[in-house]
This record gives C-alpha cells, structure tokens and sequence, in this order.
C-alpha cells in the first residue's frame, strides 16, 4: 500500500528532462558493499545508460529493472526511483541493520515520519543547483509549494527509510525529479 501511494504521488509530479549537470548526486550515490565502488544513479539517466552501469538486470518488466536487492523503475524512459533491501549497498553508510541516530549522523537531520507512507523521509529541494530546502515535514506539500513558482529549476529527491520491528532499516526508497 506504501509503494502504490508512492508511486501515485511520484507519477502526479514527476517529469524528467536530460540537463547538464544533476546537482545533489552525492545525497543518493550507492557504495556497492560487494566490489567497493561507488554507483552513481543519476535521475536523468536513461534505461539505457542505467543497463551499461549495473549490466543485465535479473529481471526487466513494465519499466521496472531488478537486481540484486536493487529495483529500479523509470517513466518513459528516465530513472524514476529506485529502492534497496539488502545488504549489498548503502548510500552515506546507511543501509539495511542501520538506525535513524545513523541516518541522523549521516545527513545531518532526523527523518520525519510520514503517516501516508507510513514510514520515516527526508525531502531535499534543490533550486537553480543550490541545495535551498532540507524540508521535514510533509512531503507532499512541500513539493507542491516549491513547484507552484514554474520559472524556478527545481530538483527534489525523498529519501524513504522503512523500518522493522527493532526500530533497524529495511529498505530504502530514493524518488528523484530533475528540472
């Protein structure tokens, strides 16, 4: 239910267009615990761009690409949002097993617990390539706050944190917009 209202609300607002440079990649870029590199999932890559990076995905259906314990889906033909729920990658050290005094540390805010998602988010709006708002509240309208003035170049991406029963990570979801 969390996913599909995600992705109702993501598909209202997102549109994508390729542009130079896509400020706020480092909040997002992926440790791959396996080989130690680092995987830059950029949200104006293409399907096709996105396959030369990670290679063969183990599965590919309506826009939608699996791997191992990474999901990526895109909306005609631009990365749309990803999602991770093993230990294989993490993103400023956080990843599953981690807390939200890690998340803290690693980002330097808490997140906010969302009721609609139901679970913890952090919401960076980026204007004209400048980090302007690490907004906490609902993500939803803050979205829509930001975007009502058409003539700014926005940037968005939430960053979703799904927690278990002991209060530990279980999964990650990164919805990204470029303007």
């Amino acid at each position: 239910m969390r996913l599909l209202f995600c992705l109702l609300l993501v598909l209202l607002l997102v549109g994508c267009t390729v542009v130079e440079n896509t400020p706020g990649t480092e909040l997002i870029s992926l440790e791959d615990t396996e080989t130690g590199k680092e995987l830059i999932l950029d949200f104006r890559d293409t399907e096709k761009k996105v396959i030369q990076k990670l290679g063969k995905p183990y599965s590919a259906n309506n826009n939608e690409y699996e791997y191992d314990h990474l999901k990526l889906q895109f909306k005609e033909g631009f990365l749309l949002q990803f999602w991770f729920d093993g230990a294989r990658y993490k993103m400023k050290g956080i990843g599953v097993g981690s807390t939200l005094d890690e998340v803290e540390e690693a980002y330097g805010h808490r997140p906010t617990w969302d009721n609609g998602l139901e679970a913890y988010h952090l919401l960076y709006i980026i204007e004209n390539e400048k980090l302007v708002k690490s907004e906490f509240a609902k993500h939803e309208s803050s979205i829509n706050k930001a975007y009502q003035d058409e003539s700014k170049k926005l940037t968005y991406y939430i960053l979703i944190f799904n927690l278990d029963e002991n209060n530990k990570i279980n999964g990650i979801n990164v919805i990204g917009r470029v303007s």
